[in-house]
């Protein structure tokens, strides 16, 4: 993975003052291109050079052009971001509770197979790795921050319930995440685990960039049978997880999606991203690009005053 970012954006509009930056060029040239054909001695010059001097603008136009380019990427905050090996990582542990999230379709449903795979998650990352955890349905709560205490956090797990509260909030759930693990110097993940789709609250493509802009891989579970299961109140359930989306937010971060339609298989994707050895690096190209601006502009202004002062 390797992707680049403008931490601010809002520069990027600068980028239409180019077609200005042409159309003054142009005028500029045709109005000395006037004075100079008033007179020139094309004769003259081809006999002493043995060619008529051409013009240099388009050059010198190009030149232009991407110094200001340079300069506009420069103030926009360009970084590269792209994976690198990690020893350990601290992870998030983020768990949907909302109301769909008692389907019988695992057994005994869809939340305490969710559970019994996070307990199995804190034991495959034992050592120096901290671990926080939050739940979210249309609201997000943090139970543990990142801590070190297994058995604190192994209590929390047990004890997690459903939440009442229609909706399912995946941007805040990956924004708060994201902030527990601001103060993490080992790769940041975060784990979420959900049954349906983000349709209240923070747009996920705002999320996404937040977790992106702070080095954080995003691993997505979804949960759930093709056939879906009976919910508590006795009605039954068909929600279908939003394969793509989940499969967006992991690309865009550097994390893997995993589609679990039984209980083992939400152990397998615990298991695997326990094993996950890779983290975010970020690179701010800022000073090289300015440097690049610099540099462009020096050489064009030497360009003009010393080699092409000649009949535009």
């Amino acid at each position: 993975m390797a992707d680049v970012i403008f931490v601010r954006p809002s520069y990027l509009w600068l980028l239409v003052t180019l077609i200005f930056l042409v159309v003054v060029h142009f005028v500029t040239v045709k109005g000395f291109r006037k004075k100079a054909l008033s007179f020139a001695n094309f004769e003259a010059i081809e006999r002493v050079t043995g060619r008529i001097q051409l013009s240099q603008n388009y050059l010198i136009l190009f030149l232009m052009g991407f110094s200001f380019v340079f300069l506009i990427f420069s103030a926009a905050g360009t970084t590269l971001i792209f994976e690198a090996e990690s020893t350990d990582s601290d992870f998030v542990l983020a768990i949907d509770v909302s109301a769909s999230m008692t389907a019988d379709d695992f057994e005994p449903n869809r939340l305490e197979a969710a559970k019994s795979a996070a307990l199995s998650f804190i034991n495959y990352t034992k050592g120096d790795t901290k671990k926080a955890l939050i739940t979210f349905s249309s609201t997000i709560f943090v139970e543990t921050p990142l801590t070190d205490d297994e058995f604190t956090l192994t209590e929390e797990i047990k004890s997690l319930n459903i939440r009442k509260g229609g909706g399912t909030n995946i941007g805040e759930a990956i924004t708060t995440g994201t902030n527990l693990l601001l103060n993490s110097d080992k790769g940041r993940a975060i784990v979420l685990l959900t049954d349906g789709r983000g349709n209240v609250g923070l747009p996920l493509e705002e999320a996404i960039n937040y977790a992106v802009l702070n080095l954080v891989s995003v691993h997505t579970i979804g949960v759930g049978t093709e056939e879906g299961g009976e919910i508590i109140e006795g009605s039954d359930v068909l929600l279908k997880v939003d394969e793509n989306t989940l499969q967006e937010i992991a690309d865009s971060t550097g994390g893997v999606f995993y589609k679990a339609t039984t209980k083992e298989e939400v152990d397998q994707a615990y298991s695997e991203i326990s094993d996950f050895k890779k983290k975010l690096i970020s690179k701010d190209l800022s000073m090289v690009l300015l440097i690049l601006a610099l540099v462009t502009l020096t050489f064009t202004w030497g360009m003009l005053n010393i080699r092409f002062r000649t009949i535009p």
